[in-house]
């Protein structure tokens, strides 16, 4: 299952995301903390694959321009579809460039290292490992195989349960990831969380995230 798995990694425009953190970071607050996210993201993916497998999909030209010059392909948003048919509109891309399976994630998971990429990566034991936010079940990742008709279901709620009923479907293997890939960032409250970790120091995080949420603080 390791071979061939390449990695798309999902990357909104900084300077107009994380809105419903509103109510507790100014918008070059939020704005500051969306780079610092999207550059750790960057970094961790190229640290745990070749680049030329690393596969950016954004509304952004800043974002593109920032990860290219990292050897990251592009590939940019449809704006006449949503999330997931974005998605399913870039894996056949990466189908199509020789992927077998794809690890699909949001840069929004300021806690997960090179090593927790590399761990799901190479796992063989399932067909499908989804990561499921432990505060509303939606989808922070999902690795997959290409080519069985795999349906997603971003943005939709409790996005993780359908993604795990679509591997039931299909007849594949499915587990949920834990640790960090159980963390993003979308509200007050899991930024709080996030500040109270950074600052005691009890868990790894990107430097640039870090340098952020301490400064904000």
């Amino acid at each position: 299952m390791t071979q061939n798995c390449w990695i798309l990694l999902l990357v909104k425009d900084p300077n107009r995301g994380k809105m419903r953190l509103a109510t507790g970071l100014s918008p070059s607050e939020r704005s500051a903390l969306a780079w610092a996210m999207a550059t750790d993201a960057v970094a961790a993916v190229i640290a745990s694959a070749e680049a030329e497998r690393v596969t950016v999909l954004t509304d952004s030209p800043e974002v593109a321009q920032h990860v290219t010059a990292y050897g990251c392909a592009v590939i940019y948003d449809d704006l006449t579809l949503d999330l997931a048919g974005n998605i399913d509109k870039a894996v056949v891309t990466l189908c199509d460039h020789g992927a077998a399976r794809v690890l699909i994630l949001g840069a929004d998971l300021p806690l997960i290292t090179p090593k927790h990429i590399r761990d799901v990566i190479t796992r063989t034991d399932k067909d499908v490992l989804i990561g499921r936010a432990d505060r509303d079940g939606g989808t922070t990742a999902i690795c997959v195989p290409v080519n069985k008709g795999y349906r997603f279901f971003f943005e939709q709620p409790a996005s993780a349960l359908h993604h795990a009923e679509e591997a039931k479907r299909l007849g594949l293997s499915y587990d949920y990831l834990e640790g960090p890939f159980k963390y993003d960032i979308d509200v007050t409250d899991d930024y709080t969380r996030l500040a109270s970790i950074i600052l005691s120091g009890d868990q790894d995080c990107g430097e640039a995230t870090c340098r952020v949420v301490i400064k904000q603080n």
